[in-house]
């Protein structure tokens, strides 16, 4: 699944410490807040409108869905991943790449699962038609949408390159001295 590289993204010049923080204080942050906007408006509108029940049900379950995966992803940074980073050594390679791997997948699973809501909703196209709230509603889709994939890639991009090459170079040095 390819990425697209929305702006604004951090600086690559950037410690891997000040990007997992930036993580967490900003890409979580928004993720979560629309997040749960969007369980408040399904909540309430248990059909959408203009789409089949049988649609609007199964975009409720992919929804629910991506909502699972992305707090057990956040939960895993959080709690192993970023400590993990910030204090790793050479030695801690291994421990490193089995937390990060299985993280990479649920990324791509995430955006699978995001791709999915793309489709059932036909791209986020909004008709005159459509309500006030439906329109925030797929807002609301999109800029989550746009969050996820900007999350995403700090971490492909910039945090798991960068902690491989930190961890190449320790255990180069150690291997030296």
């Amino acid at each position: 699944m390819k990425l697209f590289h929305p702006n604004p993204t951090p600086d690559q010049t950037l410690s891997v410490k000040v990007l997992c923080n930036e993580v967490e204080s900003q890409y979580h942050l928004q993720i979560k807040q629309g997040s749960n906007h969007i369980v408040t408006y399904l909540q309430k509108n248990k059909h959408l409108e203009n789409l089949f029940p049988s649609v609007s049900e199964l975009l409720h379950i992919i929804y629910f869905k991506l909502r699972y995966e992305i707090k057990q992803c956040i939960l895993q940074e959080k709690r192993t991943l970023f400590p993990l980073i910030i204090t790793a050594t050479a030695k801690d390679t291994l421990q490193l790449r089995d937390v990060i791997e299985p993280i990479r997948k649920t990324h791509v699973h995430i955006l699978e699962l995001v791709e999915k809501l793309r489709q059932i909703l036909s791209r986020y196209e909004i008709e005159p038609v459509h309500s006030g709230e439906f329109k925030n509603f797929i807002n609301e889709l999109r800029n989550l949408e746009n969050n996820i994939c900007k999350w995403i890639l700090v971490e492909e991009d910039l945090i798991f390159p960068k902690v491989y090459s930190d961890l190449a170079k320790a255990k180069f040095i150690a291997t030296v001295f």
